[in-house]
């Protein structure tokens, strides 16, 4: 049993009882498969984190053109590449050291343009079909997210 599920300590993830299941047996340790090569190659934790948001970003697009079944495809796969190195930017901090008050805020700023991204992505395809209902939808949606 690894360390993060036998409850452990690890000193690169977060503590056992405030990850959930995908999080725990998926996105995290292909997180920690990647982390090592971050720290060998000298890539910081604040690039893994744009990275991420650029992943985000591109998922966004992708979703505008959702009715295209590889767009959809992709987005979700661009959102999981963002997922993965929004666990690997944390990792990485702690395992070089390196974090921060500045790196937690811009890992914050990350998620929520990555999040915008997705909603103005998906709002701006539905709007097509549904109006301003989509802008409404998405409005309570990113909301819900935020809170």
């Amino acid at each position: 049993m690894s360390g993060a599920a036998s409850g452990a300590a690890d000193p690169i993830r977060r503590t056992y009882e405030i990850e959930d299941p995908t999080n725990l047996y998926f996105i995290h340790p292909i997180s920690a498969r990647l982390v090592p090569l971050f720290a060998r190659y000298g890539i910081k934790p604040n690039t893994v984190s744009f990275i991420g948001m650029g992943c985000g970003i591109l998922a966004g697009v992708s979703y505008h053109f959702y009715a295209a079944t590889w767009c959809a495809l992709l987005g979700f796969a661009l959102m999981l590449a963002w997922h993965v190195m929004d666990g690997a930017d944390g990792q990485l901090a702690r395992l070089t050291k390196t974090y921060s008050e500045l790196g937690k805020v811009l890992d914050g700023i990350c998620d929520y343009v990555t999040f915008t991204a997705v909603y103005v992505g998906l709002a701006l395809a539905m709007s097509r079909s549904m109006g301003g209902w989509a802008w409404a939808l998405v409005a309570v949606s990113g909301a819900a997210h935020a809170v």
